[in-house]
């Protein structure tokens, strides 16, 4: 059963809509602790004073602010209590934009939003409209202390709500890209790579069709030397890379023909969010 992450009310206007907020997706990416080989046990990080490198007892310790380098302003707990925004749980509607006129870039993480009691009537209409509109909503999240941009969005048939990057804590594109949109491509290479992104094109995204090569790997391969003491990796295949792109589009498109498409599998289905009876947060 899931569990509510927290618990908010949708705002915009007059109307109120209590919400339960749940993790959308959780990373299952692989991670290695540190052991001492002598002992077989993990291995704890000590806290150092970076100019004396006596170590620090953790419960001594204040909280800094670096205000030019080098420098810091340090804070109680209790001014930092004062610094924080009111938990009001609110999700303040500021206003509504077209959905296409968010930049991806901005998303930070996805949260799902599931209604709470006496909230099924009004979040419902609001994903419909939403949805009809093809519109989001954008606004502040009011919750442990912080005030979060996000936005509302309609989607299968609920909302979602995106914690977005505020503007000052986005890059500029322009940095990398130096000058690559004026480069010049040729007919030719344009035709054969559109010929290639057809070949190999799927109708939509179906992330069911991948698999987390490396996790698979480290998993089998600690399964072996949990029961054998060590393991056996066949070598990785490694194409030769055409440094001329005409002659890599033309190899790429010659190999992709060669080998049959195979039927995309049936999409794995989502997983239920069951509402819970008491929500956390």
């Amino acid at each position: 059963m899931a569990r509510a992450l927290a618990t908010a009310t949708v705002t915009f206007g007059l109307v109120a809509i209590p919400v339960k907020v749940y993790v959308s997706a959780s990373s299952e990416a692989i991670s290695f602790n540190q052991i001492n080989p002598a002992t077989g046990s993990r291995v704890k990080q000590r806290l150092v004073d970076a100019g004396t490198n006596d170590e620090v007892d953790r419960d001594k310790l204040v909280k800094g602010y670096e205000y030019t380098k080098g420098q810091y302003v340090t804070f109680t707990e209790e001014e930092l209590k004062e610094l924080e925004a009111a938990t009001t749980k609110t999700v303040d509607v500021q206003e509504f934009v077209a959905a296409a006129s968010i930049d991806p870039i901005a998303i930070e993480k996805t949260y799902f939003l599931g209604p709470d009691k006496g909230g099924d009537k009004g979040y419902a209409l609001l994903a419909q409209v939403l949805a009809a509109t093809e519109s989001v909503a954008v606004a502040q999240w009011s919750n442990r202390g912080r005030v979060h941009l996000v936005t509302l969005a309609a989607h299968r048939g609920g909302l979602v709500m995106r914690l977005m990057f505020y503007a000052s804590e986005i890059r500029d594109f322009a940095e990398v890209l130096d000058g690559v949109a004026t480069l010049p491509i040729s007919d030719p290479e344009r035709v054969m790579a559109a010929q290639l992104v057809a070949h190999l094109g799927k109708p939509s995204y179906d992330p069911s069709r991948f698999s987390d090569a490396y996790a698979e790997k480290v998993k089998k391969a600690a399964e072996e030397k949990a029961t054998t003491g060590a393991f056996v990796l066949a070598p990785a295949h490694q194409s030769p890379m055409i440094l001329d792109l005409f002659e890599a589009l033309k190899k790429s498109l010659s190999e992709a023909r060669a080998v049959p498409v195979a039927e995309a599998p049936a999409a794995a289905a989502p997983k239920k969010i069951k509402r819970t009876k008491k929500a956390s947060g």
